[in-house]
C-alpha cells in the first residue's frame, strides 16, 4: 500500500513536469494543467521525455494502475492529432504509448481514435488493413442524430454530409499489383 501511494505522488510529480494534471484517481482522467505552455514546448523541445513517458505507461501497468495508461495516451493523441501542440510526441504517441496499453479493449480503443483522428488514412500503419477498412467502414456509416428511425417515422429528413472517400485504403498486394499492371 505504500509503494502503491508513493508511485501515485510519483506519478503527479511527472505529470505536472509534463503539464498534465490528474483529475480522477479512481478513473485516471487528466488534464492540462495551469503551467501547460511552457511544458508542452518543453516536450516540443526535449524528445527524450517520449521514451520516459513509454516507461511511466509500462510501469504504471505493470505496478496496478493499468487503469491510467488509456487516459493519459488518449491525452497525448488528442494533443498531437486533434489540437497540434505536441507535434514532436505524435510519432511516440503513436509508435509506443498506444502499445504501452495492457488493455487490449482499451488500446484498441485508442488505436481506433487514432486511425479516425489522423489527416492521412494512407499512411496509418498501426493496425493491419482488415481493421482499417472495418473503421473506415464505421466512418462512413455514422448517420446525422435526426436520422432515427423515430425521425423516419415522423416524415423528418435530414441529408447527411458526405465522407471523404478519398481515405479508402488499398492493401499493398493491391498497390503492389496495380505497379505491375501498369496502372
Amino acid at each position: 500500500m505504500i509503494v502503491k501511494k508513493r508511485l501515485l505522488k510519483s506519478y503527479k510529480l511527472m505529470l505536472d513536469f509534463y503539464g498534465i494534471q490528474l483529475v480522477n484517481e479512481d478513473t485516471g482522467e487528466v488534464r492540462r494543467a495551469e503551467n501547460w505552455r511552457d511544458r508542452f514546448e518543453n516536450l516540443n523541445r526535449n524528445t527524450h521525455n517520449n521514451l520516459r513517458i513509454t516507461r511511466i505507461l509500462k510501469c504504471l501497468g505493470l505496478l496496478g494502475f493499468k487503469h491510467y495508461q488509456a487516459p493519459l495516451v488518449h491525452f497525448f493523441l488528442v494533443e498531437t492529432l486533434v489540437n497540434g501542440t505536441l507535434p514532436r510526441v505524435k510519432k511516440s504517441a503513436l509508435d509506443y504509448f498506444m502499445f504501452a496499453v495492457l488493455d487490449k479493449t482499451e488500446r484498441k480503443n485508442l488505436i481506433r481514435f487514432a486511425f479516425t483522428n489522423l489527416y492521412s488514412k494512407e499512411q496509418f500503419v498501426w493496425c493491419p488493413w482488415r481493421i482499417q477498412r472495418k473503421f473506415l467502414k464505421e466512418m462512413t456509416q455514422k448517420r446525422h442524430p435526426s436520422q432515427t428511425p423515430a425521425c423516419a417515422r415522423r416524415g423528418v429528413t435530414h441529408r447527411q454530409p458526405h465522407y471523404r472517400t478519398q481515405w479508402i485504403v488499398q492493401s499493398p498486394r493491391r498497390r503492389n499489383s496495380a505497379r505491375n499492371n501498369g496502372a
